[in-house]
């Protein structure tokens, strides 16, 4: 019983926070169009903050629950994924700051 109602309530969290996270979306949307940034870069860094939020929370979870071995190789396997994710926007980061040092 304890474990559904610890589930049940992780969900309505869950659900509560995409509501407060709707406007930060409808802003990336926004610069997206303003920008014109490529989608596929702002998808990048959506997936970067989710792995990153999604580590985290792993992590607490199995600090809670007395694993602390467990909870540092999830921040770790989080902390390799971000920077794997984050290769081709640092790249895109460079191109772009090659193209303004030459158009100087």
């Amino acid at each position: 019983l304890a474990l559904l109602l610890t589930v049940t309530a992780s969900l309505l969290i869950c659900l509560s926070a995409f509501y407060f996270l709707e406007p930060v979306l409808q802003f990336l949307r926004t610069l997206e169009a303003i920008g014109e940034i490529q989608s596929g870069a702002l998808g990048t860094l959506l997936k970067i903050t989710g792995v990153g939020l999604a580590s985290e929370i792993v992590g607490v979870v199995c600090q809670d629950s007395g694993n602390s071995a467990l909870a540092r190789g999830v921040h770790l396997l989080g902390t390799a994924v971000i920077l794997s994710l984050s290769v081709p926007v640092l790249q895109t980061l460079l191109e772009l700051t090659q193209s303004i040092l030459g158009e100087l």
